[in-house]
């Protein structure tokens, strides 16, 4: 959950409902680079925190492989109007949290049903 609100913060100035997919893309690698760069910046004369910084750094370079590939095809095809995002998941895992936090994000006036 911290890193989706770290997300939301990198990427204030993109407003999904006139961004280009294109410009989500682009917002959405850089923050996972910036991320990756906090990890690569650190004092490494700590080993505990030297060791954390790597499996932080390897998990984020997973994450930027997968999300970007994904982010890739939709950049591809931006030709939408309209679109549907589904969050699932476990009960009790965030879905209506994460939903109600996008929904503050935009300054939404009621719940979305």
């Amino acid at each position: 959950m911290r890193f989706f609100f770290f997300l939301l913060k990198c990427t204030r100035k993109i407003r999904l409902r006139h961004a280009k997919m294109k410009d989500i893309y682009l917002g959405v690698k850089k923050s996972i680079e910036d991320l990756q760069n906090i990890f690569k910046n650190t004092d490494d004369k700590d080993e505990k925190l030297k060791k954390f910084n790597q499996e932080a750094l390897e998990v984020f370079q997973k994450l930027e492989f997968k999300s970007l590939k994904e982010l890739e095809s939709l950049k591809n095809n931006e030709e939408w109007e309209n679109f549907t995002i589904a969050f699932y998941g476990e009960t009790g895992a965030g879905k209506s949290t994460l939903i109600e936090c996008l929904r503050l994000f935009f300054k939404e006036q009621s719940k979305v049903v």
